[in-house]
């Protein structure tokens, strides 16, 4: 599988925030590997090359993006620590944020959620998978785009 983005250097930091980014993930599947010093959190993400719409009515305009599961995946962990104060099921990614002597990697969650890693050196991926999740409607009222979990349409399983 070919990484959507790739990042070794802090400066390129920015890169995947914009792809994780209020993406929708649970806590539940974060998989930390210590043989391979692998931590792997998968979340859902629209693929916004492919949208449905636009569609106007007055002063909104809704679109309908595919939701696929993707995975986040950081390398070389020694540690890592949860602090957890919402206790809630679903979080959406804020930010990555890398500290100054760069051996403290923090993920934070717009709720009250931290994942804090000790890391030897920089290597993060993000990768797509096939697998379709389903369908998430966006709406934007005068080009304020709004989102909702409630507005998900999951896909039929057989």
């Amino acid at each position: 599988m070919m990484p959507l983005s790739r990042i070794t250097k802090r400066e390129q930091i920015e890169n995947v925030n914009q792809h994780i980014h209020d993406q929708y993930f649970s806590l539940s599947e974060l998989s930390y590997e210590p043989t391979t010093r692998m931590l792997r959190i998968p979340f859902e993400a629209e693929d916004r090359s492919q949208a449905m719409g636009p569609w106007y009515q007055y002063f909104c305009k809704r679109w309908r993006f595919k939701v696929f599961k993707h995975v986040l995946e950081i390398q070389h962990v020694e540690s890592h620590r949860i602090d957890d104060s919402a206790n809630i099921s679903s979080y959406t990614f804020d930010a990555i944020n890398l500290t100054v002597n760069g051996r403290t990697l923090t993920i934070s969650a717009c709720e009250d959620l931290q994942i804090i890693l000790e890391i030897d050196k920089l290597d993060i991926a993000i990768f797509r998978t096939n697998e379709y999740l389903g369908i998430r409607s966006v709406l934007a009222i005068f080009g304020c785009e709004l989102s909702a979990q409630n507005w998900f349409e999951p896909a039929k399983r057989r």
